[in-house]
Formats: C-alpha cells, sequence, structure tokens
C-alpha cells in the first residue's frame, strides 16, 4: 500500500458501505445504536430477500422470532442428543438480528439464515501455526481511542458516538470498526470462520438482485461484490464446504431467556454487559439529552440501591456522580455519557476508589439496576414437545419453584419431599437442567437424613428439555431410555452397569431396575471388579434398608427378593477379588479394602469368616506394605482389637534403609488411608506411635523423620491438630502462637540456645527435640522451638507443602519462613540435615510428585539405581524440554544399564542350559574342561605326590553358539497406569532373553491399541523411552497381534503381562486365549512381574484365562527365566 494510509483505510471503508447489492449491515450480535437505526436503514434500501447470520435451522424458527406476540429476550436454542452440548443464540430488543427478522415479518420480506449449519462439525484444525501475537489496525485503533478490547472499540466508536446520529453513519461507523477487526485478519489462523463465511457466500450467490446482508461487521469485508463473483473464490468455498459435511442432528427450540442470563457475567454463551442499560440506549438513543437523563436515572437508582445495603449514599454523592459522568462525556466528546462514564463515575464517587470493600457493595447494587430482571415470552402457538408439557404439570403437582432457590430436602419423613427428591433424581437422569445436588453430608463425613438441590428454570431447562423430548414424552421415559443410552454408548462395562443401576433405583424405575439386576446377576460374578461388587453390595443393603427416597416406592420395594438374592451371589466374588489386592500401592485400593471390610463384615454365611481370614493374612504380611497397614488397622478396631506396637516399633526402629524406609511408608499410609481417625480415635495406637517416636535418639529420630512426615502426609488437618491437642497435654508443648512479648521469647530462646550449647560441649546435648517439637515435625506443623528444628520442618516443607489451608489459617498456625530459591540449595540442606543417603530418597519423592528439578538435582554417580526410580525419570522424560532431558539421561541411563546387569546376573543360571555352546574337536582356544576329563578318564594317573593327574591326549574344545532362533518368545505387555514396575522389568528382562541364541524376541506394548516395539528389544533404554504408560486396557488386541505373529505354534513362547482389568467384555479375550492355547502355543500369565510376588490384579478375569489355557501367577524375572528354559529344555531334575 502506498501513499497516505489514511485515504487508503477511508477508501476502503467507503467502497464496502458504497456495496449495493447484497447490502450489507455490520453489526454486534447486540448492539443498541444499530438496532436502534435498523427499521430505518432497511426502509430505505427495501430489500427483496434479507439474508441475517444465523444458523441454517433457523430458518424454520424465524417466524415464531418475528411473531409480534414474541416478547424478547428469547433465544433459537440447539441441543445435541448425542453429546448433551447447549448452544444459544441470544435475541434481545437491542439485538440487530431481532429487529430485522421482526421488521422482515411485519413487512413481509422472506428471511434467510445464511450461517453455518450447527449440524456441521465446528472441529477444524488451522492450516498453519498460528503466529505470535503483532500489533495491528485493531491494536491502533484501540491505543487512539483509549479502549482496552476491540470490545470497547466498538462501544466508543458505534455505541458511545451513535447518540442521535444519523442512520447512515451508524451503518459506516460499524462497517468501519469490522473492517479494523478485519484488517489483521490472517484466514490460515480462523479456519472456522473461513468455513462459516464460505457458506455465506455460497447462500448469497442463490440470491436475486435485492438483498440486504445483516451479518457480523467482522464478516463483511469478506462478503463483497468481488468476492461473490470470483470463480476462483467460489470454487475453493465449494471445496471447503465439501470436506465439512453435516454429521449431526442438532434439536432446534426457541425459549425464553431473562437478563440475567444475558448478562456477559451469568457465564452464558454470546451475552452483553448490563442489559437493561443497553435497553435504556435503544430507547432514548435517538436524543442525546434522553439519554443523558437515562443516564442521571441509572445513577440515581444507583445510589439508593447503595444506601438501602446500608452504606452512606445521598444526594451530594448521587449529584457528583452525575456531574463526572457529564463532564467525562464531554472531555471525550461524547454527546452522551455511555456505560463507561456511567462506570468510571461509579467508582469513583460511590466506591472512593475501593475496588474490593466498598467497591463490591457498589458493584452489586450497579448489578441489580444495570442488569435488569426482565424475561421473555414465547408467543402463543410456538411449537414446544409433550415432554415439556410433562415437566411443567409435574413441577406444578410437586409444587417445584421455577425462581432460582435452595431447596431442603427430608425424604425419608415426608411423602412429598421423597416425590420431589424422585423426581429430581430423574431430571438428572433425563439430562434436563433444571436442579443440582448439593453437598449433603454431616459430621465427620457422615450422610445426612436430608438432601441440599438448587433449583431454578432457565432457558437451559428449556433447550435440554427438547433436547430430551428425543427419548420421550414423560420424565420418567425419558430418564429410563436415556439411562439405556448410557449402556449402549460406553459398551455395557461392569461400571457402567453398576452406575446405572444406581440411578434407576434412586430415579425408582423398576422396570430398568429389574433389568440391570438380572444382566448384573449374570455377568458380575466372573467379569466385575472388586470396586463395582463392593459398590453393588453396598447399593443392594441401602435399597433393602430403605436408605434413599427411591427405595420406598412401591415399585423398587417390590424387587426386594432380587435384591437380596443379587447381595447374596456377589459376596463369593468380592472374597476372591480381595485376592487381587495383595500387591496394591496405590492409596485408592487402601481405601477400597476399607470399603468391602466395612459393607461384608456383618453379612450372614460363610462370608464374614473368608473375609477376616483374607484380612488377616494381609496384616500377617502376605501384601504390599500399603495393604498390610491398611488390614491392621482395620482389625485394630474391629473386634480384634489387634495391638498394633510390636509392629509399630518394628518399622520404626528398622527404617535404616531405603526399602525399610519405603515399607514404614506404605504401612501407616495404608493404615490412615484405611480408617482416617485411627490416631485420634484409638489412644492405644496412638500412643504405640508417640512411645517410639518419643523415645529414638535425637540422631534416630531426624533420620527417620523425612519418613515419618511422608507416612503422616495424608492426614486431614482437622485430625493433624487434634493429634497435636493430645500430644500438648501430654508433654505440655504447644504449637499455637502465644501472648507473650516477643521480645521476652526471644530472649528465653537466646538462653536456651546457649544452655544447649553447653550441654552439646559436655557431650550431654541428646534432648534438643522435646516429643511435643517431633510431633510437630512429623505432622508439618513447626512453628517454633530450636533452628535446628525450623531448619528440618523448612526442607520437608519443600516436599510436602507448607500448611496453608483454609483451616491451618483459622487455628493461626501459618508460617513465615522463606522458600527455597533454588533446588540446589535444598538439596546441600538435605544432605546436611539428614545425610546423602536419605536426600536421595527425598529427591526422588520430589521427583514423583512432578518435580523435573529435583530429579535433575540427582547425581548419576551417587544415586542408588531402582525399579521406582526409573520409572520416576521415564514418567517425567515425556514432558521435558531438550535442554532438560539431556541432564536427564544420564541418570536413566544409569538406572537401565546397573539395573540390567544386576538382572542379568541373577537369571544367568536359569539361561545357563540356553546358552550353551556346541562342543567340537576344532582347536578354537575355548577348552570345554569338563567334557576334556571325561573323555580321557583312562589315562589318569598318581604322581609322585600322590595326586591324581590327567594326560589330556583327547581334547574337546568349546565353539560360540550361533544365533539360530528355534523357539519365538512373545512379550505382550500391558502399558496402562497400574503396571509401570512390571513394565520396567519387562523390558529389562526381554533385553537379556534376546541375548540367547536360541531365542528370538517380539515385544508388543499395549493399552488399548497395540505397538510392536520389537526393534528395541536389545536396548531397554530405547524400549523404556519409546514406552508411554497410561490409559485404558484392551488384552483381547494385544493378544491378536500376538496371534498374527505366531510361525510356529508349538515353538512360540507367549509371556502376557497384565493386571488382568480387561477395559471391556472378557469373552473375546478368553477365546483368544482358548485358540492359542489349542494351537499348541505355550503361553504365562504374570500378573506382576517384580520381585516382591504379589501383585493388584483382576482375579476372576485371571482365573478364567488360566481355565482357558493361560496360566495365571505374580512372577519374578527370574522365575520367568526359568519358564521360559524349562519350556525350551525341560523340566530339571
Amino acid at each position: 500500500m502506498t501513499g497516505d494510509p489514511g485515504v487508503a483505510v477511508t477508501a476502503a471503508v467507503a467502497a464496502l458501505a458504497g456495496q449495493r447489492d447484497p447490502l450489507l449491515i455490520g453489526v454486534r450480535h447486540h448492539s443498541p445504536t444499530l438496532a436502534r437505526v435498523l427499521p430505518r436503514l432497511l426502509e430505505a434500501a427495501a430489500p427483496r430477500v434479507l439474508a441475517v447470520e444465523l444458523p441454517a435451522e433457523a430458518a424454520g424458527w424465524v417466524r415464531w422470532i418475528g411473531h409480534p406476540d414474541t416478547v424478547p429476550p428469547v433465544a433459537f436454542a440447539l441441543a445435541d442428543p448425542g453429546t448433551d452440548a447447549l448452544s444459544f443464540y441470544p435475541l434481545a430488543a437491542f439485538s440487530p438480528e431481532y429487529v430485522a427478522v421482526r421488521w422482515a415479518h411485519e413487512h413481509g420480506v422472506p428471511v434467510e439464515c445464511i450461517d453455518l449449519p450447527a449440524a456441521v462439525s465446528r472441529d477444524v484444525t488451522p492450516s498453519s501455526v498460528a503466529s505470535a501475537p503483532r500489533p495491528g489496525v485493531a491494536d491502533a485503533l484501540a491505543d487512539l481511542l483509549g479502549a482496552q478490547a476491540s470490545v470497547d472499540s466498538w462501544d466508543l466508536l458505534v455505541e458511545s458516538r451513535g447518540a442521535g446520529a444519523d442512520p447512515e453513519a451508524v451503518r459506516v461507523a460499524a462497517l468501519a470498526a469490522g473492517w479494523a477487526l478485519r484488517a489483521d485478519h490472517r484466514p490460515d489462523e480462523d479456519a472456522e470462520n473461513e468455513l462459516r463465511e464460505a457458506r455465506m457466500r455460497t447462500c448469497l450467490r442463490a440470491f436475486d438482485p435485492g438483498v440486504v446482508a445483516v451479518v457480523g461487521a467482522f464478516h463483511a469485508p469478506a462478503l463483497t461484490t468481488g468476492m461473490l463473483a470470483d470463480p476462483a473464490v467460489e470454487a475453493a468455498d465449494e471445496l471447503l464446504l465439501q470436506r465439512f459435511p453435516a454429521d449431526r442432528n442438532p434439536v432446534a427450540s426457541l425459549v425464553p431467556y431473562g437478563s440475567a442470563e444475558l448478562d456477559t457475567r451469568s457465564g452464558y454463551p454470546a451475552g452483553i454487559a448490563d442489559p437493561a442499560w443497553q435497553a435504556a440506549v435503544l430507547a432514548h438513543g435517538d436524543s442525546p439529552t434522553e439519554l443523558r437523563a437515562a443516564a442521571t436515572a441509572a445513577l440515581t437508582d444507583i445510589g439508593i440501591e447503595v444506601r438501602r445495603r446500608g452504606h452512606p449514599c445521598g444526594t451530594g454523592e448521587i449529584a457528583e456522580a452525575v456531574r463526572v459522568a457529564a463532564d467525562l462525556a464531554t472531555l471525550r466528546g461524547l454527546p452522551a455519557p455511555g456505560r463507561r462514564e456511567l462506570l468510571e463515575a461509579m467508582t469513583g464517587v460511590y466506591a472512593q476508589g475501593d475496588v474490593f470493600g466498598r467497591g463490591r457493595v457498589v458493584a452489586g447494587a450497579a448489578q441489580r439496576v444495570l442488569v435488569g430482571s426482565e424475561r421473555g415470552q414465547l408467543a402463543p402457538g410456538t411449537p414446544r414437545s409433550g415432554l415439556a408439557d410433562d415437566l411443567d404439570r409435574r413441577l406444578a403437582a410437586l409444587r417445584l419453584p421455577a425462581a432460582a432457590t435452595e431447596l431442603r430436602l427430608e425424604p425419608l419423613r415426608g411423602n412429598l419431599d421423597a416425590d420431589r427428591e424422585i423426581f429430581l433424581r430423574q431430571l438428572l437422569a433425563a439430562g434436563i437442567a433444571y436442579g443440582k445436588p448439593t453437598a449433603g453430608t454431616g459430621a465427620g463425613g457422615a450422610r445426612t437424613v436430608g438432601s441440599r438441590w438448587s433449583v431454578a428454570v432457565t432457558s437451559a431447562t428449556h433447550a435440554s428439555t427438547e433436547a430430551a423430548a428425543l427419548f420421550g414424552v414423560t420424565v420418567p421415559q425419558v430418564a429410563a431410555a436415556r439411562l439405556r443410552h448410557t449402556m449402549r454408548r460406553d459398551g455395557d462395562r461392569p461400571e457402567t452397569a453398576a452406575l446405572v443401576l444406581r440411578r434407576a433405583l434412586h430415579c425408582a424405575l423398576d422396570d430398568l431396575a429389574a433389568e440391570l439386576i438380572t444382566a448384573v446377576r449374570r455377568r458380575f460374578p466372573h467379569e466385575a471388579g472388586l470396586a463395582e461388587l463392593t459398590e453393588t453390595i453396598a447399593l443392594c443393603d441401602e435399597t433393602l434398608t430403605g436408605q434413599f427416597a427411591g427405595a420406598l416406592d412401591d415399585g423398587i420395594a417390590a424387587l426386594r427378593e432380587s435384591l437380596t438374592g443379587l447381595r447374596a451371589e456377589l459376596v463369593p466374588p468380592v472374597i476372591r477379588e480381595l485376592d487381587g489386592l495383595a500387591g496394591a500401592t496405590d492409596t485408592g485400593d487402601a481405601a477400597l479394602l476399607a470399603d468391602t471390610y466395612r459393607t461384608l463384615y456383618r453379612t450372614s454365611g460363610d462370608g464374614p469368616l473368608r473375609l477376616r481370614h483374607t484380612i488377616i493374612g494381609f496384616a500377617d504380611g502376605a501384601a504390599s506394605p500399603l495393604i498390610q497397614g491398611a488390614a491392621s488397622a482395620l482389625l485394630a478396631v474391629g473386634e480384634d482389637g489387634r495391638d498394633l506396637r510390636p509392629q509399630v516399633e518394628s518399622l520404626i526402629s528398622g527404617a535404616t534403609d531405603t526399602e525399610r524406609r519405603d515399607r514404614l511408608t506404605g504401612y501407616v499410609r495404608g493404615m490412615l488411608t484405611a480408617v482416617p481417625h485411627l490416631l485420634s480415635t484409638a489412644p492405644e495406637v496412638f500412643g504405640a506411635f508417640h512411645d517410639v517416636i518419643a523415645g529414638l535418639p535425637d540422631a534416630g529420630f531426624v533420620a527417620r523423620l523425612p519418613t515419618l512426615r511422608a507416612a503422616f502426609d495424608g492426614l486431614a488437618p482437622e485430625v493433624r491438630e487434634r493429634l497435636l491437642t493430645e500430644t500438648e497435654r501430654a508433654t505440655g508443648v504447644s504449637s499455637r502462637r502465644s501472648g507473650i512479648d516477643p521480645e521476652l521469647v526471644a530472649g528465653w530462646a537466646d538462653d536456651d540456645q546457649r544452655a544447649f550449647d553447653r550441654l552439646r560441649a559436655l557431650g550431654l546435648a541428646d534432648a534438643a527435640f522435646t516429643p511435643g517439637v517431633r510431633w510437630q515435625l512429623v505432622l508439618g506443623r513447626r512453628r517454633g522451638g530450636p533452628n535446628t528444628a525450623v531448619q528440618l520442618g523448612r526442607s520437608l516443607d519443600r516436599l510436602y507443602g507448607a500448611p496453608s489451608t483454609r483451616i491451618e489459617a483459622g487455628l493461626g498456625i501459618g508460617g513465615d519462613e522463606a522458600p527455597y530459591p533454588t533446588v540446589r540449595e535444598w538439596s546441600a540442606d538435605l544432605a546436611e540435615l539428614f545425610g546423602a543417603d536419605v536426600r536421595d530418597d527425598v529427591l526422588g519423592a520430589a521427583a514423583a510428585r512432578g518435580d523435573a528439578a529435583a530429579a535433575l538435582a540427582l547425581s548419576p554417580g551417587t544415586v542408588r539405581p531402582s525399579v521406582e526410580l526409573l520409572t520416576t525419570m521415564l514418567s517425567l522424560s515425556g514432558g521435558l524440554p531438550e535442554s532438560a532431558l539431556a541432564g536427564l539421561r544420564p541418570l536413566v541411563r544409569r538406572c537401565v544399564d546397573d539395573l540390567t546387569k544386576a538382572l542379568a546376573t541373577r537369571l544367568q543360571p536359569a539361561l545357563r542350559g540356553l546358552r550353551t555352546a556346541r562342543p567340537t574337536r576344532r582347536n578354537t582356544r575355548i577348552l570345554d574342561a569338563r567334557r576334556t576329563i571325561a573323555a580321557n578318564l583312562s589315562r589318569v594317573y598318581r604322581d609322585a605326590e600322590g595326586r591324581n593327574r590327567v594326560i589330556a591326549a583327547d581334547t574337546v574344545f568349546s565353539e560360540r553358539a550361533l544365533r539360530q532362533p528355534d523357539w519365538h518368545l512373545i512379550i505382550v505387555v500391558d502399558v496402562s497406569g497400574s503396571m509401570e514396575p512390571s513394565t520396567v522389568f519387562a523390558a529389562l528382562t526381554a533385553a537379556i532373553l534376546a541375548g540367547v541364541p536360541s531365542l528370538s524376541v517380539t515385544f508388543l506394548a499395549f493399552s488399548t491399541e497395540v505397538v510392536d516395539l520389537s526393534e528395541h528389544v536389545d536396548d531397554p533404554l530405547a524400549l523404556l523411552m519409546e514406552i508411554r504408560v497410561g490409559g485404558g486396557t484392551s488384552i483381547q488386541a494385544g493378544l491378536a497381534a500376538a496371534t498374527d505373529r505366531v510361525r510356529v505354534p508349538k515353538r512360540t513362547l507367549l509371556v502376557l503381562i497384565s493386571d488382568f482389568e480387561e477395559g471391556g467384555s472378557t469373552a473375546p479375550m478368553i477365546a483368544a486365549i482358548t485358540h492359542l492355547a489349542g494351537s499348541g502355543v505355550s503361553m504365562l500369565g504374570c500378573a506382576a512381574l517384580d520381585d516382591t510376588g504379589v501383585a493388584r490384579y483382576h482375579v476372576g478375569t485371571a482365573t478364567a484365562a488360566a481355565a482357558a489355557g493361560m496360566p495365571v501367577s505374580a512372577v519374578s524375572p527370574l522365575r520367568l527365566a526359568e519358564w521360559v528354559a524349562e519350556t525350551i529344555t525341560g523340566p530339571r531334575s
């Protein structure tokens, strides 16, 4: 562009405004100034066709939008029944689209909706990567006008200056604002708008002359006559629209809307700030005098509202606010104050510049006045569904309010509240937006008798009702149909069946509940996991004992016999699945164990006896430390009253290395997860911990402090405070701030420090940490004490977080120490305070929590490699930049190399028979001593000293075995989130087995998809770096991929490493195992591949796999290598 840019811009806007076919009226979705002048612009243009930027689905509704009896605001709504997604196109009296449609209805002009249909997916990917934001015309315009954003630019250019302006001048200003926004537009960065504009141009080309297009001002420059007539643009538009066909079937409706929803602060889309003020601009915008009077009235009403709220605001303040608004408008060259001037006058005069205390009061008052409370009405005869009529009838019959209300129901104490509860649950299941349950728990998490709901009839209620009408004509019918649709959509999985059964019972849908009970009785004993089984038994108990409103319904009461039978049938599978928790390391499994125990311990029959036997086995050590701790806690608070003191003393006293520290952490976490209030409700358990912690020497306590802090990290703040209170009673040490003069306290501290220094010089200083201080450090509540204690607590706060919750702040226990500026300083302090051994453990724990800097602080030369550390490093590697990843690779390589060497040494004896070299008489310089001696036994003689000697006349040498793979080993590894340690061992073991000459190894990793990583099998680091742990589980897909790679079944070994938590039906998986077993493939299922010998797995599925021909157990890498060797060479004698 050459010459004066201002002249060029003026010419471009003039050309846009001068276009007559189609005549372009650029609008903003809500614009009172344009809405005011639009009828005169349309009358002057006298269009034959009015094209409006509304989705194509609105074509059948424009007659109702423009109906004289329709009272705005209303909204054209579109709902997708498949996803429950709602979209709204609000139409207010000051919306230009509404005014245009209303004018066309009055003058008999046809209306065409030219925006992209909602049936077309908007998931459009830009054709190139968006560039960084750059200053442009819109930014320059905003700077010139003193605006904060493009919305402000529109207000200043069109709305504020439009009072009393000529209609054509307003149209030109609007087109100019749209052109400024468009000037910086890059089509390749806004593919969705390109698609929409292609649709608009295609529609406009099809119309005869005499079209007026009311479109967004931003789109107007893309709808010029030149672009419409350009064959190249037309061909591109056609190709683009063909790429995105309609693939959805949205349900359209016209719904009433309200001013509160129209306001942008409501969270509803396509709104505008302060609708009541926008309506005032529409009503009085023709006259600047009237608009100034409207501004005065608004400021007066806001002042009255502020005073009504208890704050001083009289005639003087109101007059001053009016003067400030008027003066600001004059200084800015505006004919009358606009919204911007009103806000600045309120902030300066009413709020006195305070945006918090008084400012919030003024904001609330302004919102009441400037937003309004109007609600639209539909014209009589506007189409609505039978479901909407049923909804209205039921709301009236149950006396449920339309206005926003908080309901407190007691469904177990009254028929009306019970019916309301059931109906509200049915609305939730039906996807009709009316009520939302709010928290209803009592003290200590106990369930309350009543329930709380937030209810309101909104535009979302009307729109979601029309969408739900596809499923039926009554609310119960739709709820049942929607729940059946959920079952079909989610694949009829056990967790889905359990969820839908719960909802059906709560909704009193007896027919659906009966169907689900039958399906659950058929499938759950064999396919459901422990969580679903326990949840279903608990649901049966709740229903049989009438603990919710739906259970009191006559139809659900008739299912009591079926529910009783279902409960009895699910108890044995629950006991069976408990064994699968033995190797669990997730606290969620400890909580599940506790839930199962509490659900079943009152069961009749032999269930409680078998349950108790399993729990005792866990507590006695036949489980991971986490599950052992959970089981011990359950026995301690149960009828057994197990004494935990010996175990606690042993664990704390023995926590001197990483393995034992991890065991202590897991044990205590399991205890506190299973019984969160154990230490505050069981004095004998707390006493065991207290005695051991208090009895440790200072050095021993400091060495164990990080482990104890980690173990108690999961305690709730309230429990921590109760424990400290108990400690204070026993020790006299308080963790709370006192009202004593700080200078006096500081003097005492100096005296204490000097005394301690003297004791230390005499070798008598092993009393620095009193029991009270120790518990403060363990619980993360250090608020004083010796300097060393403060340093210890601060170092651990870096990992576990300093106390900062609302409860802690209310108790006055917040800390004021500065955080560590760098990980290097933190690492140095950890080493100084706890030693290098514990320092590495703490940094490793920080890395496991996602702290990449902590991982990089670990030294490859000194760190102790472990599977846990390696899994942490691998999980971090995917999210690090290349610069940080370069620093992590040496650490990962060190871990992999050391672990592989150690594992190879352990596996060497098991693989000896597979590596045997071939004997030969040819001199290979590798003497086979055993065979040579055997061949020369006839040449043995005694020498002069009486020793036996052999004359090696017949020598036998060894020839290195050539790689001639006779056997094919297929390792199929589940890489879902719960299998991280087994994945590492699988990669290391596969690399070792790949070195066996007689084996060829295939490595398949699967979650819901399968990846063949066999090319990396000889490099465990490369293999592990390729694996991405996470996602769902499809064992059937992994087995299918393995089946495709079987060449000689009788010389093929298949190892499946999985927790057997199949994501879908187990039937295809069992069929695949049966087929492989029948073909002669030797198979082994590993529920875990690690050194613990225990696993967390689905026992029912594993049992079915074993019955189909795949033995399943938790094995170590050594046992796996022995199985491979025994399968190939036969069992060893």
